[in-house]
């Protein structure tokens, strides 16, 4: 039992971090599209 807790206690972590990792090139996205429609407006 002990070592299923670990195991799904770094499964959590490994999921939390790419789900980190998600959102950021998420944001990073939508500042390129934000930034692309102002210099095409501009």
């Amino acid at each position: 039992m002990l070592f299923f807790n670990e195991s799904s206690k770094s499964t959590a972590e490994i999921g939390l971090t790419v789900s980190a990792k998600i959102e950021t090139e998420n944001n990073r996205l939508v500042k390129i599209k934000k930034y692309l429609l102002n210099y095409l407006i501009h």
